[in-house]
């Protein structure tokens, strides 16, 4: 790719508009915009409040208030949640949809969960089958 910076990414992004810029690039520009993001104090606010909402009232509320030991979300859109927080997630397969199209879903966990989010994988894969050998 010709693309070596944030900068690079943004400006081959407006040299293919059409194919690259669907939902605009406002973060890309925003984060380019910083400097030195590390002694950036609105940067550090930004990204402590992320992480706030995504552990303390994010998955731990949902966890903690539900009595759960995970969370199931379909497809991957857990894992996004847990990578803000810092926090397992383990995605598996789900069934197919129309064509034959496979589709999966996410168990997401507190942190250090990984050993409980590896055991309901496993069972859910176990109980459903819906992992297939590929044909080639």
């Amino acid at each position: 790719m010709p693309v070596h910076s944030l900068s690079e990414l943004i400006e081959w992004n407006e040299g293919h508009a059409d194919q690259a810029l669907k939902y605009g690039q406002d973060l890309l520009e925003f984060r380019e915009s910083l400097r030195e993001p590390l002694k950036n104090k609105n940067y550090i606010l930004e990204s402590m409040t992320d992480l706030y909402l995504a552990q303390s009232q994010g998955i731990d509320h949902a966890v903690d208030r539900n009595q759960l030991d995970a969370i199931l979300f379909p497809a991957y859109i857990g894992a996004d949640l847990c990578a803000r927080a810092g926090y397992p997630s383990i995605a598996v397969p789900a069934g197919y949809g129309a064509g034959g199209r496979p589709f999966g879903v996410t168990f997401a966990g507190k942190a250090f969960t990984e050993p409980t989010l590896i055991r309901i994988a496993y069972a859910f894969e176990q109980a459903t089958k819906h992992r297939k050998k590929p044909v080639i």
